[in-house]
C-alpha cells in the first residue's frame, strides 16, 4: 500500500487554501468519474495544484453567459444545472460527489452554456489553467 500523508502539510504548496476554518484536512478528491484511474497517491498530488471550496446551499457557482474558465469536482454535496430556453430556466441535471464541471472551459474559456447552483452544502475542487499548467509541467 502507498504512503498517503495524514494532512495538507505534507504536500508542497502549490496554491494557498481558500479562505475558510478546515477543522481537518479537506475530503480527498473522489475516484470517480474522470479521475477513476489515478491511485490515491496521484489525488492526493494533484489536489494540491487546485483549490478547495466549501460553498453552502443556495449558492450561485456558474451563471450562464458568464465567462467560465475553471474545472470542478464535486467533491460532497449537490449541485443542480439548468438553463435558460425561451425564456424560461430548465432543469437539465444534477451533479453529486465525484461528478466533474468545467471541462471544456479549463481549456477553451468562454461564456458558460448553463447555470449550476449549490443545493445542498457542498465542497468543492476546482483548477484553472494555469493550475493545469503548473501540475503538468512539474
Amino acid at each position: 500500500m502507498e504512503d498517503i500523508p495524514s494532512s495538507q502539510d505534507d504536500f508542497p504548496a502549490h496554491n494557498e487554501m481558500p479562505p475558510g476554518d478546515w477543522k481537518e484536512v479537506p475530503p480527498a478528491l473522489p475516484c470517480l468519474g474522470i479521475l477513476a484511474g489515478l491511485s490515491e497517491r496521484s489525488l492526493a498530488n494533484l489536489a494540491t495544484y487546485g483549490h478547495y471550496q466549501p460553498i453552502p446551499a443556495g449558492t450561485p457557482l456558474i451563471v450562464e453567459g458568464d465567462v467560465q474558465d475553471r474545472f470542478y469536482v464535486v467533491v460532497s454535496g449537490k449541485l443542480a444545472i439548468s438553463a435558460v430556453v425561451a425564456g424560461k430556466e430548465v432543469p437539465l441535471s444534477t451533479a453529486e460527489a465525484g461528478e466533474c464541471l468545467g471541462e471544456v472551459s479549463l481549456l477553451e474559456p468562454g461564456a458558460a452554456c448553463a447555470s449550476v447552483k449549490v443545493i445542498e452544502d457542498a465542497v468543492l475542487w476546482s483548477m484553472n489553467l494555469n493550475d493545469l499548467r503548473t501540475y503538468l509541467g512539474e
